[in-house]
């Protein structure tokens, strides 16, 4: 194999000096879009690639094998105009540190951890979404406030100064 030798120009700034730096500069390209391509399954081949579930996953599965309660069936009584039962029932609920995870970002997450199991019991909901009038007479109905509206407490958030706790 012939040996080939890379002349860099002598003066910097000149056509000459860009070019010579222009092949190398192709094959880190053509190297790393061609990686990509392989780690996306745009290559050729087409035998399956084995995966390993990772850690989190495998640790969500065993909680996911323990025995689930029965899902709840539709209420005795008739529906309340314009809504729809949803069944209540269990769900994984939670991650482990996703950190090590691909495509997961750099934050730990400790707010969504562990992997958890949740009970929900069934409940009615509306067909369709509440419009803005509907909810202007639902308020003007109950008196209802929204958490915007409420007054933070000193036990909702202990050591927040007195002067921060106002309606949002």
């Amino acid at each position: 194999m012939a040996k080939t030798k890379v002349i860099i120009p002598s003066k910097p700034g000149s056509a000459a000096s860009w070019i010579g730096w222009l092949g190398p500069v192709v094959l880190v390209l053509v190297s790393a879009v061609s990686t990509w391509a392989v780690v996306r399954g745009w290559n050729r081949s087409t035998a399956p690639v084995p995966v390993r579930a990772p850690a989190p996953v495998e640790r969500a599965l065993e909680v996911a094998d323990a025995p689930a309660r029965p899902a709840r069936t539709q209420p005795a009584g008739e529906a309340p105009p314009g809504m729809v039962w949803i069944t209540g029932g269990e769900f994984l609920m939670g991650t482990e540190d996703p950190r090590s995870l691909p495509s997961c970002g750099s934050d730990s997450m400790p707010d969504a951890r562990p992997i958890h199991r949740v009970d929900v019991d069934g409940f009615w909901i509306d067909r369709t979404e509440v419009t803005n009038d509907q909810f202007a007479a639902f308020v003007e109905a109950t008196g209802y406030k929204t958490v915007a509206e409420r007054v933070p407490t000193a036990e909702e958030f202990p050591g927040a100064p007195p002067e921060k706790l106002v309606a949002g």
